[in-house]
């Protein structure tokens, strides 16, 4: 006589640890051939960047202050980092690994949260790269031209430059939550950062009652106003509107999504 055995769920077993997963994110983000050369393509773009200006200032004979290093850094870098944060999320679906991380750990939010902490280490390290390359670039060509550097960057540079890229990344991670395909979130956020604010500003000039509401919805705008020497209350209140409508409110309805999607 054969007894079979009724299937059931170990109630009793262990959760995956968090960090377990942040060590899985960011492996396939090291790993992955997509993940591996977005790395490469940024610490490419940030070391040509830097390098051409550098030699420029070289041939010359005059030092770049550092300042201008920032500078020229920051629309690609952001780009780049906001590229990254789609992939992030979306990688998880053009690779059809989807299945195999959803059955490991079923409570899905905690994947998207190990995502989202691996996607931060991965942008903090970047920008620490940054950091230091261009420190040391700037003392080189002072010292090959026989000047003496320019340290003019002030500690709120540095902060307003980290918290910049940092929310850039935050943009893409949220478009690639609500919009889980990589080509269609890349597009989105392309049309949301060049195409958005001018369209904002443009109906703000056509329409007096839009006006007003343009200080509440145009994100840019909002970041660097309280990324200003002094900015005022309602800058604060500006840029949490913006940060809501653009950036938890498609954080919110993909996560929505992501509990409901059939996983195959």
């Amino acid at each position: 006589m054969t007894t079979l055995l009724e299937p059931t769920i170990d109630l009793t077993a262990r959760k995956v640890p968090l960090h377990r997963l942040v060590d899985v994110e960011l492996r396939k983000l090291i790993d992955t051939r997509a993940g591996m050369w977005l790395l490469i393509l940024i610490g490419a773009v940030i070391v040509l960047v830097e390098a051409v200006l550098v030699i420029t200032a070289i041939n010359f004979g005059e030092v770049a202050p550092w300042s201008v290093m920032f500078a020229v850094m920051a629309t690609p870098l952001g780009l780049l980092l906001a590229v990254l944060g789609v992939m992030t999320v979306t990688s998880e679906w053009g690779q059809r690994t989807s299945l195999v991380t959803f059955s490991l750990e079923p409570r899905r939010m905690r994947v998207v949260l190990a995502k989202l902490l691996a996607g931060l280490l991965a942008t903090v390290v970047l920008l620490l790269f940054t950091l230091v390359f261009t420190a040391a670039l700037n003392q080189l060509q002072a010292t090959i031209i026989g000047q003496d550097a320019i340290w003019d960057v002030p500690r709120s540079q540095l902060v307003g430059f980290g918290i910049l890229h940092t929310s850039a990344f935050f943009l893409g991670f949220s478009f690639g939550m609500l919009i889980p395909n990589t080509p269609a979130a890349l597009v989105a956020y392309f049309v949301f950062r060049f195409v958005v604010p001018g369209l904002l500003m443009t109906l703000g000039m056509f329409w007096d009652w839009f006006a007003p509401v343009v200080n509440w919805v145009h994100f840019s705008n909002a970041l660097e106003a309280v990324l200003d020497v002094a900015p005022t209350s309602e800058a604060y209140w500006h840029l949490a509107s913006a940060t809501g409508l653009w950036v938890v409110l498609p954080l919110v309805l993909g996560s929505v999504l992501l509990v409901r999607r059939e996983i195959k």
